[in-house]
């Protein structure tokens, strides 16, 4: 009897441990949505969940021709807002990341 409780509060103990680990890796970014950010040559932007999400990969866009970046873009005259999106290098008004 002594062995079956030693299991079963080893058992409790390893889910407890368990649903602790995997409740801090739940845990919101804490960005505000719709922000965005330049993270390893990747535009993100943050989610209604205040999670980031991958928008674009600026390494995929260029090929093998053209060496893209990720950088700020300020507002367009067209209305399109400011944010951080993927532009050639040597275009992107900040220098890139």
């Amino acid at each position: 009897m002594r062995l079956l409780s030693n299991f079963v509060l080893c058992l409790l103990a390893g889910l407890l441990l368990g649903s602790l680990l995997l409740g801090a890796s739940c845990q919101p970014d804490g960005c505000i949505a719709g922000e965005t950010r330049c993270n390893l040559n990747r535009a993100q932007i943050c989610g209604s969940d205040q999670n980031w999400r991958d928008n674009l990969n600026c390494n995929e866009l260029g090929g093998e021709t053209v060496n893209w970046t990720c950088c700020w873009l300020p507002e367009d005259p067209d209305g399109i807002p400011a944010g951080h999106g993927c532009l050639p290098a040597l275009s992107c008004p900040d220098g890139g990341i």
